[in-house]
């Protein structure tokens, strides 16, 4: 199984729509979330006519400019049944033929560390059932000061204790990356330019 996760800064670009096809095209998910679509109402109905006809789709709106996840998926390929969404995740059941079943969460996490709170909370508690599971996605938290270039030093402020605390007391391990090591930035120009 395929699952390709993208922080699309914004589905209602342009470009969104031929990027898109050409990751499709390229890497063959069965699976794709998009986080961080900024999309609602209409904008969501624009971005589905995107996505092939024959694939599934689930959305949870953004607020404002913020947030907004899409789940699309090869149907045939897998069973995808979405049982718990709120403006931070949408946590999937997957099923793929004979083999059993797994939970995908994904996430986009609140950039406010006070509603983090909220999703470390849930997600533990369904950690706890022991199913297996993948939970991936935008954290909008950093654990390392190798996470960080510019702006003022990295500290271990309690968002990032925080953090790091649900990590570790849940058994979740980072599983790396491939590609730039620093995937936002805040576009300030000189020593206010901020990389993580």
């Amino acid at each position: 199984m395929k699952v390709i996760l993208w922080n699309c800064r914004g589905a209602g670009k342009p470009s969104f729509a031929p990027a898109f096809r050409r990751i499709v095209q390229l890497h063959r998910p069965e699976i794709c979330v998009l986080l961080e679509t900024r999309l609602s109402g209409r904008s969501l109905q624009k971005a589905r006519r995107a996505i092939p006809r024959s694939w599934g789709f689930y959305a949870v709106e953004s607020s404002g400019l913020s947030g907004g996840i899409i789940v699309t998926w090869m149907q045939g390929a897998c069973s995808l049944d979405v049982f718990h969404v709120c403006s931070q995740e949408v946590v999937m059941v997957i099923s793929e033929g004979s083999g059993g079943s797994w939970v995908l969460s994904a996430v986009y996490a609140s950039t406010d560390f006070r509603e983090r709170r909220i999703l470390w909370d849930e997600a533990s508690q369904l950690i706890s059932q022991g199913y297996p599971m993948l939970m991936a996605g935008d954290f909008n938290c950093i654990v390392d000061p190798q996470e960080k270039r510019g702006g003022r030093p990295f500290t271990f402020e309690r968002k990032v204790m925080e953090f790091q605390d649900f990590l570790t007391s849940n058994g979740l391990i980072d599983l790396g990356f491939s590609g730039s090591k620093f995937t936002w930035c805040n576009n300030q120009q000189g020593q206010a330019r901020v990389w993580e």
